[in-house]
């Protein structure tokens, strides 16, 4: 009996020890869009986004390697040609990798590369509400540093506190908001026809340099 309990919680043991390294983190990103064509949306060219991630870590000798899923969300809104008030969404998917270097026991400095999918929402509120979402891909790369604090004694399974501060850039192809239209009719209307025809408003750039600060747990 002793021995087939001895033996049950060894294996509960050895299972513990052999769970990957996790990590999750919550953040923000600050987004710089220089492009002439976001100051239709907001004079001072930054959209910021909330951040969701997680992910587990591949150790090597002097380095860890960090693959992760985010998802992020953000928005801004102002006035079009001082008269029209517009609102942009912006909601994505990434699947990152990052390399961080073992300077310190404490702190890390990275390199990190990714791919996603973004869904922009333009809207324009006029006489009528105009919107129109766009899905596109997106890249992204930057450089950073974690500094970490644990949170364990040595002789327990390592959770770390992690703070992360990074910039870099974000390259995406434009997205053409050429069919803006009003929503769907539902019900009755006066005028059913008239009026609800797709504008084209053009193309709007949103590549550019990211700034990110997130804090999360690794365990």
């Amino acid at each position: 009996m002793k021995t087939l309990l001895f033996a049950t919680l060894l294996s509960g043991s050895l299972a513990a020890a052999e769970v990957p390294p996790l990590h999750a983190t919550v953040g923000l990103s600050s987004q710089l869009f220089s492009a002439r064509g976001y100051d239709l949306l907001d004079g001072d060219d930054i959209f910021l986004s909330f951040r969701l991630a997680g992910g587990t870590t591949f150790e090597l000798r002097r380095f860890s390697i960090d693959v992760e899923g985010a998802f992020s969300t953000g928005g801004v809104d102002g006035i079009a040609h001082a008269q029209v008030n517009s609102g942009l969404t912006l909601l994505g998917f990434e699947v990152s990798g990052t390399a961080r270097w073992k300077l310190l026991t404490w702190l890390e400095p990275y390199v990190r590369v990714g791919v996603g999918a973004d869904w922009a929402t333009l809207t324009l509120f006029n006489t009528t509400r105009l919107t129109q979402t766009v899905g596109n891909v997106a890249g992204h790369a930057g450089l950073g540093v974690q500094v970490s604090a644990r949170l364990t004694k040595p002789e327990q399974r390592g959770v770390f506190l992690v703070a992360d501060l990074g910039a870099g850039g974000v390259l995406r192809p434009a997205y053409d908001f050429d069919a803006m239209a009003p929503a769907p009719v539902v019900g009755p209307q006066a005028d059913p026809i008239g009026g609800r025809n797709a504008v084209n408003v053009g193309a709007l750039p949103l590549s550019g340099i990211t700034i990110r600060a997130n804090v999360g747990v690794r365990f």
